[in-house]
């Protein structure tokens, strides 16, 4: 695939903090129904659940989590960027696959930029500790997970949202 000409990653990273989806890919939907748009994943994960089936599905730097048990409904979403050091890939055809990006997604960016939308946030306490720092949007829950160096400004290594799990599964033991 060939990238296409920098640009932000900021208007998708609001767009998600706002709304706590990426695209067509929302929380509670279901995983075959998002693939009739976009495809099969591009990689899944090693892990089964019970019903026999991943519940890790990959496009890119968007991972997607699914319940593990038989429903296959979509239970979390991930923007990986802590290893998109020069690129960003998603399946959106707004996107174009691939796309070099052109700024370092440090925290006081993030910060400044979900301010600057009227994205309130809070310090995520239980997820900042030595070298991670966490905030949540309180209207989306969307986390934004920073990784803290030695030296330097934090920078962003991961977006996502998972809200509370759903019970498909077997029931618990009376």
């Amino acid at each position: 695939m060939s990238a296409v000409p920098p640009t932000s990653v900021m208007p998708l990273l609001i767009d998600f903090a706002r709304t706590g989806s990426v695209g067509p890919v929302r929380c509670g939907d279901q995983l075959p129904a998002l693939t009739k748009i976009l495809g099969p994943p591009w990689a899944t994960g090693t892990s089964s659940g019970h019903d026999g089936l991943p519940y890790l599905y990959a496009y890119g730097n968007l991972e997607i989590g699914t319940c593990q048990f038989f429903c296959q409904r979509i239970e979390s979403i991930y923007l990986q960027t802590g290893w998109a050091e020069c690129e960003f890939e998603l399946p959106l055809p707004e996107w174009g696959h691939v796309r070099s990006l052109s700024e370092r997604l440090t925290y006081r960016r993030v910060v400044d930029t979900l301010e600057a939308a009227g994205c309130r946030w809070e310090e995520c306490a239980p997820l900042t500790f030595d070298d991670q720092r966490t905030i949540r949007v309180v209207d989306s829950q969307v986390q934004f997970g920073f990784a803290v160096p030695e030296e330097g400004e934090p920078t962003l290594s991961i977006a996502s949202v998972a809200p509370p799990a759903h019970r498909c599964g077997p029931a618990a033991p009376a």
